[in-house]
Formats: structure tokens, C-alpha cells, sequence
């Protein structure tokens, strides 16, 4: 079912002008199928793409889920919070005022 799924929405993003919402459904398909380092392909074209920054930072949120299962797969089951502590300081980012009271994005540390 997700196989087939997978495919279509690769179909789907081979024609020109392709919705961003076709490689969040592959990157979706690929987490069901535990393939883990794929999905994060698809959601890392995401955050190189022009798409709006509030969905970039719900994509980040994705991929830091799909890491984390990807841990989890990884440790037979488990995860530690050092592990979830790096995975979110890696993959998501927050805003920040700058000294001149500007906002500007910084990647969590």
C-alpha cells in the first residue's frame, strides 16, 4: 500500500511545477516503511526549496520526528535524552532578536 503510494507521489513530482505537498507524502510513505534515511532526502529538498518559512519550520519538526524514529529503529526500541537533545538541536531552529531588535532565525544549540 505505501509502496504503491510512494510511487504515485514520485510520479507526482516529476511533472514541472510539482506541489511541495507531494514530497512531504513520499517522505510520509517512506517513514511507514521504516526507511528512515530516505524520507530525510525528501524533507532536506524541502528545506532547500522556496517554500514559505512556516512551512520550512513544520518540515524541521518533521525531520527531527523522522530522526528521532530512525534512533529509536536504530536502539532496538529505546532512545535516550542526549539523543533527542542533539537530534532537535541539529535539525531545528528558532528566531531570535538581534542587537538591533530585529528577528532573525539561529539554529538551536
Amino acid at each position: 500500500k505505501y509502496e504503491q503510494a510512494e510511487a504515485n507521489f514520485k510520479k507526482v513530482t516529476s511533472l514541472p511545477n510539482s506541489m511541495p505537498q507531494a514530497y512531504v507524502r513520499i517522505s510520509d510513505c517512506l517513514e511507514k516503511l521504516k526507511k528512515y534515511d530516505e524520507s530525510k532526502v525528501y524533507l532536506n529538498k524541502l528545506l532547500a526549496s522556496n517554500a514559505p518559512e512556516d512551512f520550512k519550520k513544520a518540515i524541521q519538526n518533521k525531520l527531527a520526528n523522522v530522526e528521532i524514529q530512525a534512533q529509536v529503529a536504530k536502539n532496538g526500541g529505546t532512545i535516550n535524552m542526549k539523543d533527542i537533545q542533539n537530534i532537535m538541536a541539529r535539525t531545528t531552529t528558532f528566531t531570535v532578536k538581534n542587537a538591533a531588535n530585529k528577528p532573525e532565525t539561529a539554529k538551536k544549540v
